[in-house]
């Protein structure tokens, strides 16, 4: 009897230290801003979850010679892991990632997940391996901003291969949960006979698009393994955690889009260029207002027009006077939750050299939860406040209650 054991062997993936650089202005005055989303690690569905192998028996090519398959839950030894060859279509950062659990930039995913095929034969009592494969599944994920439609390629590389496990079949079948509908999917037939050999399935998915509302969804590869001594293919369920959201309620955009909203974005100002500007904002996160990325307090976006003014009415109330050629500039901004008002009203500070006389609703020196203000170069402000909605918020399909960073450098 000739036995095949089928597993995805799951391990804990360290933090991915990237980002995604997306956006960057150099001028005469050097850089201004970069705008790039940190990659978030979400933890892989466990075995039994959605990583499934019915197991059991099958009819081999052989006579008289029956053919096993079940799951191998144990785990790669590093030696294994180190063997893994991934194929040129998968991206760099994603081959270099861990194994076991889904990294996501605002645009991308990527899951890598190791499995190991064996074949086992059993004649006269005796049982032996007669053949071992051991191979690598890379699912990559990518969304557009601009469509509902995204898709998921997945890519099989056989790390070792030996043995009856030369000249595996594989297969693949794309699905999906949540508010999906199958766009396209293509998964030739191919076959891995040598170490270093990949195989490769690529789908599509899109959103049914619904106006001022917004949706998630999760795809997913059926693979299907048939090693020459059996005659019909096995299946297993490769999980992935890259939740894609889509949504057509963006301000100020007609168009849907759909973005990975477990990656929180960041807006970098660079106080070479924006002086007083960059220095309020890092002065009042220091004193202990929220928003930058070394925090774990993210700023929230407030879409409400009518609760934006009155977050700027509470931090920069017109009774403030405003120097010439000047403006009054409020941290946390009045487009996020944590602003002036919606963020509980009270905590108001302001620094010495902002122009502002102290009191009790703008104290200088206070710290803790509440708002800043400060009179800035109005030019700088009011650029600097553009930007956030056509370099962050926009591009980013940042929706509202969606968090943020902001940092100065």
């Amino acid at each position: 009897m000739a036995a095949i054991a089928l597993a995805a062997v799951l391990a804990p993936l360290p933090a991915f230290a990237g980002d995604d650089p997306s956006i960057r202005s150099t001028d005469s005055a050097g850089t201004a801003y970069a705008v790039h989303s940190r990659a978030a690690t979400v933890a892989q569905p466990r075995a039994g979850a959605r990583l499934t192998s019915t197991g059991g028996c099958a009819d081999a090519t052989a006579p008289g010679v029956e053919v096993c398959l079940a799951v191998d839950t144990a785990k790669r030894s590093s030696k294994a892991g180190a063997d893994r060859r991934a194929a040129a279509a998968v991206p760099q950062w994603c081959q270099q990632l861990g194994t076991g659990a889904t990294s996501m930039l605002r645009t991308e995913a990527c899951t890598v997940s190791p499995g190991t095929l064996t074949v086992r034969r059993t004649q006269s009592g005796v049982t032996r391996v007669t053949g071992l494969m051991r191979f690598t599944v890379y699912q990559h994920t990518t969304t557009s901003v601009t469509s509902p439609v995204w898709t998921h390629q997945v890519t099989v590389t056989a790390d070792f291969v030996s043995g009856d496990a030369k000249g595996t079949e594989v297969r693949g079948v794309a699905d999906c949960s949540g508010e999906c509908a199958d766009h396209s999917q293509s998964f030739p037939l191919a076959t891995l006979s040598a170490s270093g050999a990949s195989v490769s399935g690529e789908s599509s998915f899109e959103w049914p698009v619904e106006f001022d509302e917004r949706g998630t969804a999760t795809p997913w590869w059926t693979l299907s393994f048939r090693a020459p001594p059996i005659a019909e293919p096995h299946p297993l369920d490769v999980p992935t955690a890259a939740e894609v959201r889509c949504d057509n309620e963006l301000p100020g955009v007609s168009s849907p889009g759909c973005v990975f909203a477990a990656s929180v974005p960041v807006i970098t100002w660079y106080s070479s260029a924006l002086p007083a500007y960059g220095r309020h904002i890092k002065e009042a996160q220091a004193s202990g207002l929220p928003g930058s990325p070394g925090s774990g307090r993210p700023l929230h976006r407030l879409t409400n027009p009518a609760f934006q003014e009155v977050n700027r009415a509470t931090s920069c109330p017109s009774s403030l006077p405003r120097p010439s050629d000047k403006s009054c500039d409020e941290y946390p901004f009045a487009s996020t939750y944590e602003g002036g008002y919606t963020g509980g009203g009270t905590g108001g500070r302001t620094f010495e050299w902002c122009e502002i006389a102290d009191s009790d609703t703008h104290r200088i020196g206070r710290t803790g939860p509440g708002f800043s203000a400060c009179m800035i170069d109005e030019e700088e402000n009011s650029g600097a406040g553009r930007e956030l909605n056509t370099l962050l918020y926009i591009p980013y399909r940042v929706l509202d209650n969606d968090p943020f960073h902001v940092e100065i450098q």
